[in-house]
């Protein structure tokens, strides 16, 4: 793996989070949101491996956008309808006490 690919792999994570968020509080004004997983694209960035043709992925996510609704708001979908998890994993070592995070300034 090369190393761009954590700073590419990072954004899209935080992206990710930060439109789960967002679904959460734009449903109390009736909106609804949910996130797209495009595939691996044939396209110069997806490069000479991708798998996917992309026509087939706007095909893929145009016909989820036409069954959004506020029962799926926040999803996390690829292109092809199938549902995305996104987890989060913690470990001990990583966590922090509260009261070495806070200042008295």
């Amino acid at each position: 793996m090369k190393a761009p690919i954590f700073s590419y792999a990072t954004s899209k994570a935080a992206v990710t989070k930060a439109f789960t968020v967002m679904s959460e509080v734009l449903l109390q004004d009736g909106y609804s949101i949910r996130i797209f997983c495009p595939g691996h694209v044939k396209t110069d960035m997806g490069g000479k491996n991708a798998d996917v043709e992309k026509e087939t992925s706007v095909k893929g996510m145009i016909d989820q956008i036409k069954t959004l609704s506020i029962k799926n708001t926040g999803e996390f979908r690829r292109y092809n309808g199938e549902k995305v998890e996104f987890w989060c994993f913690c470990s001990n070592n990583f966590l922090l006490p509260l009261d070495t995070l806070t200042s008295d300034d």
